[in-house]
C-alpha cells in the first residue's frame, strides 16, 4: 500500500499511455487497476502499483525500445524479461507493471524468464474490449468486465478492501 497512490499514479499513468500509443502497443487494464477502473472509475487509492497488459508475441525489439522510451521518460526500468515475452516493470512515482500475453491453446499466458507459466487466463476473458473511465483519463478493460472480476476477486468483487489479492493463476476454463 502506498499512500497517496491514486494520485502518484494518475501523475504517472498519462506518460506509461503515449509511450504505448507511440510504440503501438494497444494495452488494456488488469488486475487491480481493472478493478479500479470499472469499481471506482479510478485508480485504487490504496493500491501499491499498477497493472496493465498486452496481447502478442511482441519480438525482443518492440519491448526493448519501450522499456529505453521508460528510461527517457525518467522512469526506472526495475526489471525486463527479454527471454521470454515477460513484461517490464516501472517506476517512477509508483511501481507499475505491462504484462506481455501470448495466446495459446485457449488460453492467455505470460511466462516467466525460466520458461514456466506464471499466469494463465482462459480466453474467454480477453476476447472483448471496453473503455472505461481511470480517473482524468481511460483505458480498456476486459469486457465484459464482471465475470472476469468475479473469476479474479470474487463475487464480492464491488466491495471495497485494503486487501484484495486477486487470483493470479486460472487454473482451468469453469
Amino acid at each position: 500500500m502506498i499512500a497517496g497512490f491514486r494520485e502518484k499514479a494518475s501523475k504517472d499513468y498519462p506518460t506509461v499511455k503515449k509511450i504505448f500509443d507511440k510504440h503501438g502497443v494497444k494495452f488494456f487494464a488488469f488486475c487491480g487497476t481493472a478493478l479500479g477502473a470499472v469499481r471506482e472509475k479510478d485508480f485504487i487509492d490504496w493500491d501499491y502499483d499498477f497493472d496493465l497488459a498486452t496481447i502478442g508475441p511482441w519480438p525482443f525489439e518492440k519491448r526493448h525500445a519501450v522499456a529505453e522510451d521508460f528510461r527517457a521518460h525518467g522512469f526506472d526500468v526495475v526489471h525486463r524479461n527479454p527471454t521470454t515475452d515477460g513484461n517490464i516493470w516501472f517506476q517512477r512515482n509508483v511501481h507499475g507493471d505491462i504484462y506481455w500475453f501470448r495466446k495459446q491453446q485457449g488460453f492467455y499466458t505470460y511466462t516467466l524468464d525460466d520458461g514456466i507459466v506464471s499466469l494463465k487466463i482462459p480466453e474467454k476473458y480477453f476476447k472483448k474490449f471496453i473503455r472505461k473511465k481511470l480517473g482524468d483519463s481511460d483505458i480498456l478493460v476486459p469486457d465484459p468486465p464482471e465475470p472476469y472480476l468475479v473469476a479474479t476477486y470474487g463475487e464480492d468483487w464491488r466491495t471495497p478492501k485494503e486487501v484484495q489479492q486477486g487470483k493470479f493463476f486460472f487454473e482451468s476454463e469453469e
